[in-house]
């Protein structure tokens, strides 16, 4: 079972599996089927392993030796379990939860970045409820999506979401370093079927000039399951007149300050 191979590669950078089990919260003879394949992890176990070790579900689902060339790599530098929230964050309340829950799923963002200036990025994020908060987890793969073979770096990202008044804000930070922070503002949806979620991004560029930014930035919901593989597949980097990205997202991250306009605002969906 190809979990069971990739959980006890994780499990080997740690003193021990007795300390894992206890951290997690899970039995240690259950925790050893997991490591032995003889028994598969529920969905909420499954999510509080990932968390833990800073992978994502669809990654610990990998055959082992895709595993091992493209998600151990950008564990190397992690000497302790990740941390989920950022302790400045206060605790959500309960009718906040509410409010968020109809969001949860996953979408592709997209918007732009003074790092890739000429292009569109169109990155991957879950937004889902764990232990009574909301979270995010966002991967960028910074490569152009026509350039076929090449892989290009992942970026991940963790965070928050809370509900301002009637909006959702989205603070999220880059868990191998910790150092970029980004926050994001999107108006609710009030259409029968969620689809775009449209907004303003603030954030600090990665790269030697860490130049802060804004952007337009929409969130256009494609499931509340996905082949993650295909769903990571399709981010990238985009010229922005390609048709790959529709012209009613590219109309709505266009950075442009109409006549009248003084500030950077959303274009509502």
């Amino acid at each position: 079972m190809a979990i069971a191979e990739n959980l006890r590669k994780l499990c080997s950078r740690y003193d021990s599996v007795s300390q894992i089990s206890r951290k997690l919260g899970i039995n240690r003879q259950q925790f050893n089927k997991y490591l032995s394949g003889t028994s598969f992890p529920s969905l909420r176990n499954l999510r509080r392993i990932t968390d833990f070790f800073g992978v994502d579900e669809f990654e610990i689902l990998l055959p082992p030796e895709e595993f091992s060339q493209k998600v151990l790599p950008n564990q190397a530098a992690v000497v302790r379990p990740p941390t989920i929230t950022p302790g400045f964050l206060p605790s959500p309340p309960e009718t906040s939860q509410i409010f968020l829950a109809p969001y949860c799923g996953f979408y592709h963002v997209y918007f732009h970045t003074p790092v890739w200036s000429n292009h569109i990025v169109r990155a991957l994020t879950r937004i889902h409820q764990v232990d009574g908060r909301t979270a995010t987890r966002t991967f960028e793969r910074l490569r152009e999506v026509r350039a076929r073979g090449q892989a290009g770096p992942v970026q991940k990202f963790r965070g928050n979401v809370s509900q301002v008044v009637d909006r959702l804000c989205i603070l999220e930070y880059e868990t191998l370093v910790e150092e970029l922070v980004s926050m994001t503002f999107l108006y609710p949806s009030h259409r029968h079927a969620l689809r775009l979620l449209t907004g303003v991004m603030i954030g600090v560029a990665s790269g030697g000039s860490r130049q802060p930014f804004a952007s337009r930035v929409v969130y256009e919901f494609i499931g509340q399951k996905i082949d993650g593989r295909a769903g990571l597949g399709a981010c990238g980097l985009f010229l922005p007149d390609d048709a790959a990205v529709p012209e009613e997202i590219r109309s709505r991250i266009r950075n442009t300050i109409d006549p009248g306009e003084s500030v950077l605002l959303p274009r509502a969906y």
